[in-house]
């Protein structure tokens, strides 16, 4: 069990993107470790001094997990958990989880509110199921845990590593700069891309913003009506023209000026909603690249026609 809990509990102490020596490490974990026969006590209601050594492990998992919010939010230091009171160090964790909790009961009545008015099963189920998570979420004893489904795929992956409460929070926030974004949208503008993206797109496993972005940004390098959201064939054949052999780099700049472009027309000016539109665009020169080599673009660009 120690071998397991030790190779969590490296990158969890590493908060903040601090490089730790590995000694460091140790020592705070072994002092960190010392908190596990009274979590267990707490768990079993103190009707037993031991348990599952799997069911161990987990409650470990949420112990370190706690003290890497604590470390994140600044509430305190490595050399705190290493010489300090650890068990108020664990309090404060444990109120640094409950103030995170209640960001992401913010960010999911956001999400709510500004859901796109577009069907698509995936996405509702999977905005009912981070409703479940507030009522499930065990920050006592389980607090790495994700006690909920999440089927929706968002444009862009959430970093490797996020976990309990703090991987919710990252995943609320993306959703909602991607509904601000659809909302900026007539509805049945929205629902002619979608369509033409995939016919039974109200049922598959897809991304809403993706096909929308990816039009928005396409329009924009030709001038388009960016709000009309459809690339025409016409549209195609210019941007075939446009990137036919344009360098790389080239290629990326021109999509990152029309993702500006977007921003602009659009009145997009949060800096997050910005940089997501130009991480979209720069993701999408390798899908370009291959469709100006083949020789079309309609597999990159939909719409009519």
């Amino acid at each position: 069990m120690e071998e397991k809990c030790t190779a969590f509990s490296a990158p969890i102490l590493s908060g903040g993107g601090e490089v730790l020596p590995q000694w460091e490490i140790y020592e705070a974990y072994n002092r960190i470790l010392c908190l596990l026969p009274e979590q267990v006590e707490r768990y079993t209601m103190g009707d037993s001094s031991s348990v599952p050594v799997e069911l161990a492990e987990e409650l470990l998992k949420s112990v370190c997990f706690t003290f890497r919010v604590l470390l994140k939010s600044g509430g305190a230091s490595l050399s705190d958990l290493k010489y300090g009171d650890i068990d108020e160090a664990f309090r404060t964790g444990r109120a640094a989880i409950e103030r995170e909790l209640d960001k992401g009961r913010a960010l999911y009545k956001r999400a709510l509110e500004s859901a796109p008015a577009v069907q698509n099963i995936s996405y509702a189920d999977t905005l009912r199921n981070l409703g479940r998570f507030f009522e499930k979420y065990d920050s006592r004893f389980f607090a790495h845990e994700i006690p909920c489904s999440i089927d929706y795929q968002l444009c862009h992956n959430l970093p490797d590593g996020l976990i309990g409460v703090e991987y919710i929070n990252e995943y609320l926030r993306r959703i909602i700069i991607e509904n601000d974004f659809c909302g900026r949208f007539n509805a049945g503008n929205i629902g002619k891309v979608l369509r033409s993206f995939s016919p039974h797109y109200k049922e598959l496993l897809v991304n809403l913003y993706e096909p929308l972005a990816v039009n928005a940004c396409g329009l924009a390098v030709v001038k388009g009506d960016i709000r009309a959201l459809s690339v025409s064939e016409k549209d195609r054949s210019e941007l075939y023209n446009e990137f036919r052999g344009l360098p790389r780099d080239c290629a990326v700049q021109k999509l990152l000026s029309a993702a500006r472009r977007v921003c602009a027309e659009l009145n997009i000016t949060e800096r997050e909603e910005v940089f997501y539109l130009e991480e979209t665009a720069r993701n999408l020169y390798p899908r370009l690249a291959v469709a100006v080599a083949s020789g079309g673009l309609a597999g990159v660009f939909t719409g009519e026609g």
